[in-house]
């Protein structure tokens, strides 16, 4: 079976030789497609030198040089349309996060279980923080009405009998993606208005399950990630995870019954769970997701939507979330009798 590995850096330096050594070392000698978003440091420098090191396992890897930062999805998009174009007969992209490494095996793993389950689309591994004693990721799932993406076993502490059986899920994770170049080439890529990243992963996979795939978390791959390195400013962070929730969101706020599931449900989340910095996120995201919203529903329904009453609804959704944001920041000053 071919794979490719495609692995998109910005400034990763620090975690690059472990990232691609991994790969390297996995049975196979898959393919390598580095994508840089623009580095400043050494990043490239030191992965040219891996690969150099590595002669015949390094194969034809190959690094892409983009000019500036894209973001996550339109540079994994850059690499997995290269790796496409470039075998026609390519069976799988595994998607690999700069600050993540393969453990022994993974790539078979994944490679098997791709080859004794014709209609699995998308792969997830079993993902562990760096101290190797808590769980990050064992499959996604969507809680709704609010669509948010979460992770199974995330913080948990690691038991070797507990989320040690592949099981279908909503979603995995793009830290670590295995995907049937077979969905890619049927259904498309990475949606890029969700760039720089969060939940493209997610709308991919609901994709792939809309279509007759299924998604699938596989135990005996398991990678160790270190989480959210590129992107280390929490409030711009937030903001751009919860607008691209919303963004996935969106076609749900097109009929009234489910906007109102979703508005009551956002509403009560904000007035009694949040904190007041995701308060400030979401109403930020609301904003940002107002200012885009054509090109959105173009993306997330399809162009000409044409549906004007649903996109008025979609607007008053979000322009409901900030004045209920707006309350809780800003509270109204205490009349005097």
């Amino acid at each position: 079976m071919k794979f490719t590995v495609v692995v998109v850096t910005w400034n990763g330096a620090q975690w690059i030789d472990d990232c691609l050594q991994s790969v390297l070392d996995q049975e196979g000698d898959p393919n390598i497609i580095l994508v840089d978003n623009g580095s400043s440091d050494d990043t490239v420098e030191r992965a040219n030198r891996i690969l150099q090191d590595n002669g015949s396992k390094a194969g034809s890897s190959t690094i892409l040089r983009l000019k500036r930062n894209h973001g996550f999805p339109t540079g994994a998009n850059r690499g997995m349309a290269a790796a496409l174009n470039a075998d026609p007969d390519l069976i799988g992209i595994l998607l690999l996060n700069q600050d993540a490494h393969l453990e022994p095996g993974a790539l078979q793993a994944f490679s098997q279980f791709l080859e004794e389950n014709p209609k699995a689309g998308a792969l997830g591994a079993r993902i562990l923080y760096l101290d190797r004693a808590s769980l990050q990721h064992a499959g996604g799932y969507l809680e709704h009405p609010r669509m948010v993406g979460l992770h199974f076993g995330h913080h948990e502490p690691v038991d070797e009998k507990k989320f040690n059986e592949p099981r279908e899920v909503d979603y995995v994770t793009g830290a670590a993606m295995m995907l049937r170049a077979e969905c890619l080439r049927d259904l498309g890529l990475f949606e890029e208005l969700f760039s720089p990243g969060y939940y493209e992963d997610v709308e991919l996979c609901q994709r792939l399950i809309h279509n007759g795939w299924s998604i699938w978390y596989v135990p005996e791959a398991t990678v160790i990630h270190a989480e959210s390195s590129s992107f280390s400013n929490r409030d711009l962070r937030l903001r751009v995870s919860h607008r691209n929730r919303l963004i996935f969101a969106l076609p749900h706020f097109l009929e009234a019954a489910a906007a109102e599931k979703f508005l009551d449900a956002e509403s009560h989340f904000l007035i009694n769970d949040a904190h007041h910095d995701e308060v400030r996120a979401i109403s930020g995201a609301a904003l940002d997701l107002l200012t885009l919203l054509p090109a959105a529903l173009n993306a997330r329904i399809g162009d000409g939507h044409g549906d004007t009453e649903g996109e008025e609804r979609a607007r008053q959704v979000l322009v409901s979330l900030r004045d209920v944001c707006r309350d809780i920041l800003i509270p109204p000053p205490t009349r005097s009798e």
